[in-house]
């Protein structure tokens, strides 16, 4: 199935925000989904970072969902090191 989700919901589940309902978040967890990020969510979660809105942790090891999210990226042709935030 693809998932489109918008910045609230995708910062609550990188989070891990009890904000986040249940169902979104077994939905967003699902690896049989492809979840599709809207480039102004990029954005968005850019500027909410740059202006320490949010705080994101990269320094963890890669989960599933994420080695999922690489593999999906590399079949359309991305590679380690492309964008994908894209500048304001």
């Amino acid at each position: 199935m693809y998932i489109v989700t918008d910045t609230h919901p995708w910062v609550w589940f990188l989070t891990a925000s009890p904000r986040l309902s249940q169902k979104a978040k077994s939905i967003l967890s699902d690896p049989s989904d492809l979840i599709i990020l809207p480039s102004i969510v990029m954005r968005e979660i850019k500027y909410l970072y740059q202006h320490k809105c949010i705080i994101l942790s990269f320094e963890n090891e890669a989960t599933d969902t994420d080695l999922k999210i690489i593999e999906q990226l590399q079949q359309l042709c991305w590679k380690r090191g492309d964008a994908l935030l894209y500048p304001v």
